[in-house]
């Protein structure tokens, strides 16, 4: 069965897909995450915009609107 959101199943297939990708912003089982230099360094999702930050994701901000996802991802800097 396949989860949608930001699970760790969801976001190791995340980290996975990223790196055959360029950078930019890209959707996957309803999460949203930014590619930079082909890694996945932040995620969107719920309401909540997370950093990857080694093995932990730090909070960026919360109660953001699904249609300033893109604009929120694109400010995060590795």
């Amino acid at each position: 069965m396949i989860e949608y959101g930001l699970t760790l199943v969801n976001q190791l297939a995340i980290n996975e897909r990223a790196k055959l990708k360029s950078d930019g912003v890209y959707t996957f089982r309803g999460v949203m995450y930014r590619v930079l230099n082909n890694r996945a360094i932040a995620y969107a999702c719920k309401g909540q915009v997370l950093q990857s930050w080694g093995s932990f994701n730090a909070l960026l901000g919360e109660g953001i609107d699904r249609q300033l996802y893109k604009k929120a991802l694109m400010e995060v800097k590795s």
